[in-house]
């Protein structure tokens, strides 16, 4: 099922649609190698689903690859190889891409990580304040581009 969410106005009032795809824009086209950047410095939670929030960033590939988005915040160091594990918070998410060797803009929503072997801790809701986010291309699962930033965490109005 497919299901239009108006994204909130701290992320410019744009639509995105939520099935495993999101909204994109394009530039000029390039064969250069696949990459990632721009990463919003906000990441705006939802009020009525505090369990999804929302972020965007560019990116460019050609031929099939894969974004994951994540956002991190609480624990010891959410920066750390294998944060996940230790972090008070974790959404994410990940997007098939349109790959034509043109940057593209793109609107995603995470979601709130459930507990899993690997990644034992019951996560809790991303609150106010700062977060970690990864901003990740992958292609034939290896990645091929990683930008992170450190960025703040809104509630929609």
């Amino acid at each position: 099922m497919i299901k239009k969410l108006a994204v909130l106005p701290a992320v410019a009032g744009l639509t995105v649609s939520m099935a495993g795809a999101a909204a994109a824009t394009t530039t000029t086209a390039t064969t250069a190698p696949p990459a990632g950047r721009n990463v919003s410095a906000r990441v705006v939670v939802s009020t009525s689903h505090p369990n999804e929030a929302y972020l965007s960033g560019s990116y460019r590939c050609s031929g099939g690859a894969v974004l994951w988005a994540s956002v991190k915040q609480g624990g010891p160091n959410p920066t750390a190889e294998g944060s996940s594990a230790t972090v008070d918070s974790w959404y994410d998410t990940h997007v098939p891409l349109n790959c034509n060797g043109a940057w593209h803009r793109l609107y995603v929503q995470v979601t709130k990580e459930k507990p899993n072997p690997g990644h034992p801790a019951n996560y809790v809701r991303l609150r106010p304040g700062a977060a970690w986010v990864q901003w990740c291309v992958a292609v034939n699962r290896q990645l091929v581009s990683s930008t992170t930033r450190w960025v703040r965490v809104v509630q929609s109005v």
